[in-house]
């Protein structure tokens, strides 16, 4: 049971971290059309409690 967790784990991962680069390029390639709405999505991401988590 412990190992299906892990690998559960490690395909959630998986999946948050390609979520954050798509997000992460999709972000770049728009913060250069609209940066004031660019800043402000970042300061609402400030603000917004960060898991503890580390890829």
């Amino acid at each position: 049971m412990k190992l299906l967790w892990n690998d559960w784990l490690c395909g959630l991962n998986g999946v948050v971290s390609t979520l954050k680069s798509l997000f992460m390029m999709n972000f770049m390639s728009y913060s250069y059309t609209n940066p004031t709405l660019a800043t402000q999505i970042l300061k609402k991401i400030g603000q917004l409690p960060i898991l503890p988590y580390n890829p």
